[in-house]
């Protein structure tokens, strides 16, 4: 996700959102064994940013700390680019402990966070929906009706119940 093109020089950037979050990696397996093999290693939080470069071009970026150099610098040891989002989504129960992780899924595949507390969690869903709605890269999350299905088309009239049976048909004499 670090890779993504660079959309050009970044004259300036507004920083809309940031907390400590843990960044879940996306887990690309060959084989069944290595999860065997190895143990994964302890998620650590980071100081997360969601940042808009040059008004137009939403990133996720993490820095070790707050006030580490590299985040002085703008010079992120992560980033993923949200510009082809698709929509974004809170986790109804927890991941682990109290802690609730939020996915954005892009055409270049999930980014999961996982934020401390229910709040946290709420506050970035709804941060993020809202920013990338106002960006025209998603809609306003409102769900989206199609029209309701056409109704069947009308059936014979039922019998009235009152009325006499009809007659039994004649039995075949030939057998």
């Amino acid at each position: 996700m670090s890779g993504e093109r660079d959309e050009g020089p970044v004259y300036y950037r507004e920083i809309q959102k940031n907390a400590y979050l843990k960044r879940i990696p996306n887990e690309v397996s060959v084989s069944k064994l290595i999860p065997l093999a190895h143990k994964k290693p302890p998620l650590k939080p980071m100081w997360t940013q969601l940042c808009i470069h040059n008004g137009r071009t939403p990133y996720l970026e993490q820095y070790p700390e707050a006030e580490h150099p590299c985040a002085l610098s703008h010079r992120p040891v992560w980033r993923a680019c949200l510009s082809a989002a698709r929509h974004v989504t809170g986790s109804v129960r927890p991941r682990q402990g109290q802690e609730y992780d939020f996915l954005v899924d892009t055409d270049h595949g999930p980014v999961r966070m996982l934020a401390p507390d229910w709040e946290t969690m709420q506050d970035w869903v709804t941060t993020l929906r809202n920013k990338l709605a106002e960006l025209k890269i998603t809609g306003k999350g409102e769900n989206v009706y199609c029209s309701p299905p056409a109704p069947p088309p009308p059936r014979a009239a039922a019998r009235d119940p009152t009325s006499p049976l009809p007659p039994t048909p004649p039995v075949p004499l030939d057998m």
